[in-house]
């Protein structure tokens, strides 16, 4: 994908952009759906609102994890690194998510609930375009150092990268 940050998600008012920064959890709720992978959960422990004394646990970014370890999101391949840079922050916490966990996120108002018919169209924006994100995958050797967590476990990392 040429100009990936424009490209429309046809059925949606969203940018293949916002997917990548605002309503990741979408994405890779959708590349479970599609493809099997997993959905690892980037938490930051330390961000701090406005207005507020105490930090608060908040979603920095969310992607799909294939059986190898390796990442993706709507850019198509990423790593730790870059997502560390991408997003400058320090400490996190990565956390595989189930279905349910991911529902419960949801429910909880940690993560955007979807708009109607939204996973619909990310699924089929996912079939149109499913032979880019593989080709993107399988092509690349990006490798993770990210063991494979249990569903509701978390890891905490601080400067590792």
């Amino acid at each position: 994908m040429e100009d990936w940050e424009a490209a429309p998600v046809k059925d949606t008012p969203y940018k293949l952009f916002e997917y990548a920064y605002g309503r990741c959890h979408l994405f890779a709720r959708a590349c479970h759906e599609m493809f099997g992978t997993r959905m690892l959960a980037i938490w930051d422990d330390e961000f701090y609102f406005e207005d507020e004394d105490e930090p608060t646990l908040v979603l920095t970014h969310m992607v799909s994890v294939w059986p190898d370890g390796s990442w993706m999101d709507a850019r198509g391949n990423v790593t730790e690194a870059v997502i560390k840079e991408d997003y400058e922050f320090e400490g996190y916490l990565l956390q595989e998510l189930s279905i349910k966990e991911w529902e419960e996120a949801v429910a909880s108002g940690k993560l955007d609930p979807p708009d109607e018919g939204e996973m619909e169209a990310l699924k089929a924006f996912l079939r149109e375009n499913k032979e880019t994100y593989q080709k993107r995958w399988f092509q690349e050797e990006v490798k993770s150092t990210t063991p494979r967590l249990k569903a509701g476990a978390c890891r905490e990392i601080h400067n590792e990268l």
